[in-house]
């Protein structure tokens, strides 16, 4: 056999390839966590996604009421709850270096979330799900679903459309199920939930990724009951068939300890971003260090080289005059006091304390479903106590430090007011003297 002449499209005969330079290995997250109200919970939420590197969490029971997005250091929750109670509510954690790509976000009720990301060469919807437990009555489960089949099909048709989520279901090993779940599932026989969300994969022509992946037994279970002797695996990721082979791992992590009794389920996909180099940049905003004018020498130069640029500025048109002002105002004001520094610089009240005796609950919790007996229990729930009281303490501390700032600032400003108005009436007084007429609105 003659081996061929020709040679591989490569950098080195001159052709570019260019392939595969935006393709990313993005972790995707669901993670059912109790709750977001409580103190120090978001906090402790974004150092776990960044300590995993995961870019996309679907939470569960967040507890926040209404909808919108909240930024949390290095990340941005979209929440959809309820209006008036701290109950139910789904959200999605994106990292701030994925924001440009968010494209849609529909919340649909407190239960169903939806999420556009731009990817290529088709876009990708991420829906985040919050299923009936299998103790509901089947009109809350028919409810359920009929909503998730609506929301389905009217996402169109040409995108990655991924459902993950607490499905509260488990899936058996039944082998007339088996194109749909694998047979990695951590349990023999599916329940009433199993059955419903398999039923709803199978017409719709998707896999669930969760029970595909072959793992030990310790890295499939999701939820431990509250007498730690029952673990089961009920929380989910559903794709389409065609694109399963985006998906390169799902499994589940038990050294995250957010406070919850579910751990956290992470899915390993390949994906490629779309090109954003249109995107604006953010305009640099003008800011000073207002905390510098709260000494009186400084506040002394600021007023003494604001009145002197002031009497420089020519006299023009309205417009004019305004932008020298503006100008003028931010100068004087950069070279007194200088520019603020970055705001991650800012004091917060979840400091290095809260970290430590998170971590501390962290470990006692590893310890706990490493040996399961009743003292590891009792250590593990004087943790969680313990580090409750200290997170509430370190925060009242914080909003007590604001208030006496402010109630500081109050009276400063309001001494300073009195100075400024007994100067004037000062001015006016002596200006009578000399039969000279101030105008006493324009000099305040």
């Amino acid at each position: 056999m003659i081996p061929s002449k020709n040679h591989p499209r490569t950098q080195k005969t001159g052709y570019k390839l260019g392939h595969g330079k935006r393709t990313v290995e993005l972790k995707i997250a669901t993670w059912n966590i109790t709750s977001l109200f409580r103190t120090g919970s978001c906090q402790n939420l974004v150092d776990i996604l960044n300590t995993y590197e995961i870019k996309i969490a679907a939470l569960q029971k967040i507890r926040w009421t209404g909808t919108g997005q909240l930024k949390v250091g290095e990340y941005v929750i979209f929440y959809s709850g309820l209006e008036n109670r701290h109950f139910f509510g789904t959200g999605f954690a994106i990292h701030k270096s994925l924001e440009p790509y968010v494209r849609e976000f529909n919340p649909v009720s407190e239960r169903i979330l939806v999420l556009r990301v731009d990817t290529t060469p088709i876009n990708m919807v991420l829906i985040c799900v919050h299923a009936s437990t299998e103790v509901s009555t089947n009109n809350d489960k028919d409810a359920f679903y009929e909503d998730l089949d609506r929301i389905y099909d009217k996402t169109p048709g040409n995108v990655i459309k991924i459902i993950l989520g607490d499905l509260n279901a488990m899936c058996g090993k039944e082998s007339q199920f088996q194109p749909t779940i694998g047979k990695e599932s951590m349990h023999n026989i599916s329940n009433d939930n199993g059955l419903r969300i398999i039923s709803f994969a199978s017409s719709k022509n998707m896999v669930i990724s969760s029970t595909t992946f072959p793992h030990k037994k310790i890295h499939k279970g999701i939820w431990r009951s509250p007498d730690g002797k029952t673990i089961n695996q009920i929380d989910h990721v559903l794709i389409q068939r065609r694109f399963r082979s985006c998906i390169v791992d799902v499994r589940r992590y038990g050294g995250a300890d957010c406070d919850t009794d579910h751990f956290l389920l992470i899915s390993k996909f390949k994906i490629k971003l779309q090109d954003h180099n249109s995107v604006e940049k953010k305009r640099n905003q003008f800011s000073v260090n207002l905390e510098a004018l709260k000494n009186i020498e400084t506040q002394s130069k600021y007023a003494a080289k604001i009145s002197y640029q002031f009497r420089n500025i020519q006299e023009q048109d309205i417009d004019s005059e305004w932008n020298q002002a503006i100008n003028t105002i931010k100068e004087v004001a950069e070279q007194t006091t200088g520019k603020t520094g970055s705001k991650k610089n800012k004091e917060k009240w979840f400091n290095e304390v809260c970290r430590k005796a998170i971590e501390a609950q962290r470990l006692a919790r590893e310890n706990y479903n490493i040996l399961g007996d009743q003292l590891s229990r009792e250590k593990y729930e004087k943790e969680r106590r313990t580090c409750k009281r200290l997170l509430q303490r370190e925060k009242r501390s914080f909003v007590n430090e604001i208030l006496q700032n402010a109630e500081k600032d109050r009276s400063q400003g309001r001494e300073l007011l009195d100075d400024t108005v007994r100067a004037t009436e000062a001015l006016e007084h002596a200006a009578e003297r000399l039969g000279l007429h101030i105008n006493a609105d324009k000099t305040k």
